[in-house]
């Protein structure tokens, strides 16, 4: 998954939980649920998704830490 901000046609974050050759699947508060990736650049434009690199959080899920009980 992704929390990345988008610029351009609009202005917010939001979550990407996908990403297939042609579309990048959202899960966010406005009800989009997709883009598709030719509408996507990294140049600021009113008529495309702009994606800034450092606007792009990668979030990975770590198995469960698991605790020892250590007798004393």
């Amino acid at each position: 998954m992704a929390l990345i901000g988008i610029t351009g046609t609009t202005d917010h974050w939001c979550v990407v939980y996908r990403v297939t050759p042609k579309t990048l699947w959202l899960l966010e508060s406005s009800g989009q649920m997709r883009i598709n990736r030719s509408r996507c650049t990294t140049v600021l434009t009113r008529t495309c998704y702009c994606l800034d690199a450092s606007e792009i959080l990668l979030i990975e899920r770590s198995p469960a830490l698991r605790w020892i009980m250590i007798p004393t």
